[in-house]
């Protein structure tokens, strides 16, 4: 049973990217010809910036995660009083994301300059899409789905919210609703999918009027993985972001067009490998629950030998493709070297890899275990980063993860 749904979640994972692989291909030139590069370019920072609220959640979807898989295989009778205790801490996560609002309204003007001409329909856009925050309700049901091994429910809901926001998207901006439109068209698609997870998580709903008490050691254990996999997530972070940084300051802002567009395939299918450990990580933890420990490590082998193979065929694949895909996309002008390519598919294998190493640590309460290494390798990818661009130039963010990852997280 295990296996049947780690094949399932992996199946709609992979059609959940591809779809919205496609449907992005297919709309983004019709929203940007539409709303044009400023009204676009708000909608996307906006996002962005949206996206950085999840820091001030402390690591609590993570937590969540594995805290739910360990509750639903070895004390189902306390599912209720868990249930209770996630959602007071996302209210918690609501007010601060309010208070950082808050915060990002007084300094709007310098986070989103825009021109006076769009500045009215962006500050509605913020205030609008600042009221989808409400939706983070539905992270509770999600998570239940995930860690109870329906996985691949959340995939078609995710479908089917794409779908919807797409199709609302393109029929706002061809009624010139503009960047707001776009907005609302989000904040709809957010409604849509947080009232799908209800109705499917409607049997878990009276359990968050339990009277039952969790004990002592559960909520330490939960504390004590939330502050971790925040640390985990925060230290990713200041890998992640720091490459473009980089390259701005050193080579100046155009050189990040041609580093992005060059990696992207390979990004890409580096989402697509990650799916291997996204799909398998509730089985692995109700493994280690159930104290099946000769079979736990036996099939964490075998996923490691299978996100390797994978990785080996697809991303040399693109090795050898990636340039004349360039060449059809984008024009010549904007690949940057065959030399990026190789390193961005060497770190798209690593990747990967680390990635299922570290869903099987947050599977078995153990996340503790990498934070010192996420903290060591973003120390030494940025100092890296920062030698080899000025030392060789664009490539140098691609050696310095390289770098981190190859000598400091997989040994």
């Amino acid at each position: 049973m295990r296996s049947k749904f780690a094949i399932l979640n992996f199946i709609a994972s992979f059609f959940r990217n591809g779809v919205g692989l496609v449907l992005g291909l297919i709309t983004t030139p019709i929203i940007l010809g539409y709303l044009g590069e400023e009204q676009f370019a708000i909608f996307r920072i906006l996002l962005d910036w949206f996206s950085h609220l999840s820091l001030v959640e402390f690591g609590l979807y993570g937590a969540v995660l594995s805290f739910l898989s360990k509750i639903i295989t070895e004390k189902k009778d306390k599912l209720g009083v868990s249930l209770q205790l996630i959602l007071s801490k996302y209210t918690h996560v609501l007010f601060w994301q309010a208070g950082c609002l808050l915060v990002f309204s007084i300094f709007y003007k310098y986070l989103v300059p825009v021109s006076m001409e769009n500045s009215n329909s962006a500050w509605w856009a913020f205030a609008l899409l600042s009221l989808g925050t409400v939706f983070i309700y539905g992270q509770i049901f999600r998570a239940y789905l995930e860690a109870s091994q329906r996985g691949y429910i959340v995939s078609y809901i995710i479908v089917a919210q794409n779908v919807m926001y797409l199709t609302l998207a393109v029929c706002f901006v061809y009624l010139s609703y503009g960047v707001v439109g776009q907005v609302v068209a989000y904040v709809i698609s957010l409604l849509f999918m947080t009232l799908i997870y209800m109705y499917i998580c409607r049997d878990a709903l009276p359990l968050l009027f339990s009277k039952e008490m969790l004990v002592q050691e559960d909520l330490n254990i939960f504390k004590k993985q939330r502050k971790n996999l925040f640390l985990n997530e925060l230290f990713g972070r200041l890998s992640f972001m720091s490459d473009n940084l980089i390259i701005t300051f050193i080579l100046g802002a155009k050189s990040v067009t041609a580093l992005y567009l060059t990696q992207r395939m390979a990004q890409i299918l580096q989402q697509q490998l990650q799916n291997i450990s996204n799909s398998s990580w509730p089985a692995l933890g109700e493994l280690y629950y159930k104290n099946e420990k000769d079979i736990l490590s036996a099939r964490i082998i075998q996923l490691t030998e299978l996100t390797a193979a994978f990785s080996g065929i697809a991303l040399g694949t693109l090795v050898l493709m990636n340039k004349s895909f360039m060449f059809l996309w984008t024009g010549g002008n904007m690949f940057s070297g065959d030399l990026t390519t190789e390193l961005a598919c060497l770190n798209g294998g690593f990747f990967a890899i680390l990635s299922l190493w570290g869903w099987c640590l947050a599977a078995i309460n153990r996340v503790d275990k990498s934070v010192p290494v996420f903290f060591t390798q973003a120390i030494v990818n940025i100092i890296a980063s920062f030698v080899m661009t000025y030392a060789v130039g664009i490539n140098g963010p691609l050696i310095g993860s390289l770098i981190g990852s190859a000598v400091i997280s997989i040994w």
